[in-house]
């Protein structure tokens, strides 16, 4: 058994207890200030030092697991321990901290271990990344110790192949870690040049290698991640805490990063916490190969309030296709989400919605995601999966969602109401709008669709939508389609869908009243994305004609509000 640091579960501030698995990836998303950074800050601090209570992450319950002999020869096979003619054998701890042999004896697994957390425990914020890129000392190998990541690269050719890969799959570019040209120092330098086919390289090879670009002189992307890497993989940490892996990269890059974080965790046993805003990272950390659990943070007044998804839930949810492959995930980083049917509905009302003037001149404008899910029938999916996460969210759909009991029975669970609740009413409904279906005669038919094709002078898709119409067999729901209520017969049919849409709204899924999306601007012929542009190109949405649609949506933007109060 080897020493290591550990920690089994985080305690945050609203009280929500995380288990954890000791190695593995920890994500903590949501809005901006919502207490992600600080909650790693936390982590370090109680996992290092003898303060136990943290701001975003109240506590943690931190394992320092193994003996000090264990720990010693550990920090012997790493090449921590610096024999010093002058004070003896001391630890090198990776931060800067020197301690006896000794002191580690004695301190581990005592009231002091925290103290040699230091050793497992790596915080890597932007600026470390970037600093880690700069050339260092160059490694006397008869009397010092490595001190340094290049240090240890220098020391494992394994490490040095593989960040190398590494670099041509992220950037299309290799590295060579430069120990002839650099006089004192050493440092990475980005590009290939052949390998000299002897331990003395020549002059050419020497005037090949100075010619390539340093590291630490390229853009921050390159710098950010190839200095993270090079800690992580040169180090011999067992927590590693990254805040905003994504900084500064491509989404793909991030992408790539984080997978590759969750790989290396898996491999080598390692607990890895990420704070982020990028849902190329969470992509990411959830195609690689270790359990991941997922902790969305929201601020209340001083509360961070916590929701958590484990691995179990976090596979199950988001190895959906539609999550997969979708903007969905973005939801985690904002304040709520709105769900429609299709990318007309959300660009539609995401229009209106920046027509309609904030409550007060100091308001915060909520950063709302609106997002659809392929229809209808795949509503309840997002649905499920965003309010997994705590995620307030809003269903807005087509009046005929109603017209099938499955797809309305389905948001209704996932929205966190009662099916039956809404079964009454439902049948009341439907047996009003399918009692007087039509069904006519083949003679009657022949003659519609001969009465049809007289209107028909050319042969398009526009011009024979008379003779489709003429096709159907229609019933009380094909009537309503386009009208809405107002369509609905009057009496008990009318006061139940009237009650459903109330109800519905009380579970944040609003259905429109007039029918569809194209029914609040009528004056516009046309459907979905043509009938969009039409009315966006007009500045329709703009105009008084947009008004039905205004008052709908502050309808939507106060259950927004509620709901991020009430999660």
């Amino acid at each position: 058994m080897s020493a290591t640091t550990a920690i089994t579960s985080l305690t945050l501030n609203d009280g929500t207890r995380v288990d954890l698995q000791e190695s593995g990836v920890v994500l903590f998303v949501g809005p901006n200030n919502a207490g992600k950074s600080q909650a790693l800050r936390d982590i370090a601090k109680i996992a290092t030092s003898g303060d136990t209570t943290g701001v975003v992450v109240r506590s943690a319950a931190v394992e320092y697991r193994g003996t000090a002999e264990e720990l010693i020869e550990q920090m012997t096979d790493d090449r921590a321990i610096i024999n010093s003619p002058t004070t003896g054998a001391v630890v090198d701890l990776g931060d800067g901290s020197i301690q006896p042999v000794s002191n580690i004896q004695s301190w581990w697994g005592g009231v002091a271990s925290h103290i040699l957390g230091r050793y497992f425990v790596f915080l890597a914020d932007t600026e470390s990344r970037l600093h880690a890129s700069k050339p260092t000392s160059a490694l006397d190998l008869y009397t010092r110790n490595p001190s340094h990541p290049l240090h240890r690269l220098y020391l494992s050719p394994a490490l040095d192949a593989r960040l190398q890969s590494i670099s041509r799959d992220a950037f299309d570019r290799g590295l060579i870690l430069d120990v002839w040209a650099g006089g004192s120092q050493w440092a990475l330098r980005v590009g290939e040049i052949d390998t000299p086919n002897s331990p003395r390289p020549d002059q050419d090879y020497l005037d090949a290698l100075r010619a390539l670009p340093l590291l630490h002189e390229q853009g921050d992307g390159v710098r950010s991640m190839i200095g993270l890497l090079l800690t992580l993989l040169t180090g011999h940490q067992s927590i590693s805490l990254v805040d905003e892996p994504e900084a500064f990269l491509h989404p793909p890059q991030a992408r790539f990063l984080a997978r590759l974080l969750s790989d290396d965790a898996a491999s080598e046993s390692r607990a890895v916490f990420l704070s982020t805003h990028s849902s190329d990272i969470v992509h990411g950390t959830l195609e690689g190969a270790a359990p991941t659990t997922v902790i969305r943070l929201r601020r209340s007044g001083d509360v961070n309030e916590a929701a958590v998804l484990d691995n179990e839930a976090v596979r199950r949810l988001w190895s959906d296709p539609l999550l997969k492959y979708s903007n969905l995930l973005e939801g985690l980083f904002t304040d709520a989400v709105v769900v429609c049917e299709s990318d007309a509905d959300c660009k539609f009302f995401a229009s209106i919605r920046d027509t309609l003037e904030p409550a007060s001149i100091d308001a915060r404008r909520p950063d709302i995601l609106f997002t659809s899910c392929g229809g209808k029938h795949r509503m309840h999916v997002g649905l499920e999966a965003l309010r997994a996460a705590s995620v307030p969210v809003v269903v807005i759909g087509d009046f005929d969602v109603l017209n099938d009991w499955g797809v309305l029975s389905q948001l209704i669970v996932k929205a966190g109401g009662t099916a039956g609740e809404f079964e009454k009413d439902w049948r009341v409904l439907n047996s009003a709008l399918t009692s007087n279906a039509r069904t006519p005669s083949v003679a009657g038919m022949r003659e519609a669709v001969a009465a049809a094709f007289d209107q028909v002078t050319e042969i398009t898709p526009k011009s024979l939508t008379p003779v489709r119409e003429a096709l159907k067999i229609e019933n009380g729901w094909d009537r309503v389609k386009n009208s809405g209520l107002a369509g609905v017969p009057k009496g008990d049919p009318y006061n139940a869908a009237s009650r459903l849409l109330s109800a519905l709204r009380e579970l944040r899924i609003f259905l429109i009243p007039l029918g569809e999306m194209e029914d609040f601007v009528p004056g516009v012929s046309g459907h979905g994305p043509a009938w969009l542009s039409d009315v966006l190109e007009q500045r329709l949405h703009e105009s008084s004609v947009g008004d039905p649609a205004r008052h709908f949506f502050r309808d939507v933007l106060a259950a927004i509000s509620g709901a991020a109060g009430a999660s």
